[in-house]
């Protein structure tokens, strides 16, 4: 009898274990999904921010010929700022983001984390057609509390049998 309740205690804590790293691994890839997001975001606003940058020498130019006010290279100057203001503020998202991946591996050092992640994976991911009934029987099968559930109905189960066997019909006595 105690050798099938520790069965049960063992299944039951491998069940939790298992859940505990699945959850670490579906947060690991979820910040690394966004991190590759914000550097792509990085590259496009890096981009964006050459592009204005060559549009404002030129407006410099043509305002130097009159075909351009000081309205246009403000405008442009604002528009720098912002976009130079946009990529800090990824910077920021894409360190905080180093620091929670350090966290769960359990580094306790700034941002020295890493991310190597393939682009044509990161594709991949995104671009992966839903089949709903496969993804549902999966997410059913791969519920721990479901798991956990059936286990304790398993041992609540296998108790009462025990009980019955020992003529125990569970009334209690006075």
């Amino acid at each position: 009898r105690q050798q099938e309740d520790t069965q049960t205690a063992i299944d039951k804590m491998k069940i939790q274990i298992s859940s505990t790293n699945h959850q670490l691994t579906s947060s690991a890839e979820s910040l690394i999904i966004s991190y590759k997001k914000l550097d792509v975001e990085e590259k496009k606003l890096n981009a964006n921010l050459d592009t204005l940058k060559g549009n404002l020498d030129m407006t410099l130019v043509y305002k130097d010929q009159g075909m351009a006010t000081d309205s246009d290279v403000n405008n442009l100057k604002i528009n720098i700022e912002n976009v130079e203001n946009n990529i800090h503020s990824v910077e920021r998202q894409k360190t905080n983001i180093k620091r929670q991946l350090n966290l769960m591996i359990g580094d306790d050092s700034e941002d020295s984390a890493e991310i190597i992640f393939s682009a044509s994976r990161l594709e991949n991911l995104l671009s992966l057609d839903a089949d709903l009934d496969k993804d549902f029987n999966a997410a059913l099968d791969n519920n721990y509390n479901i798991q956990l559930q059936a286990f304790e109905i398993t041992a609540a189960d296998k108790a009462l049998s025990r009980a019955w066997e020992d003529g125990d019909d569970g009334a209690y006595n006075t």
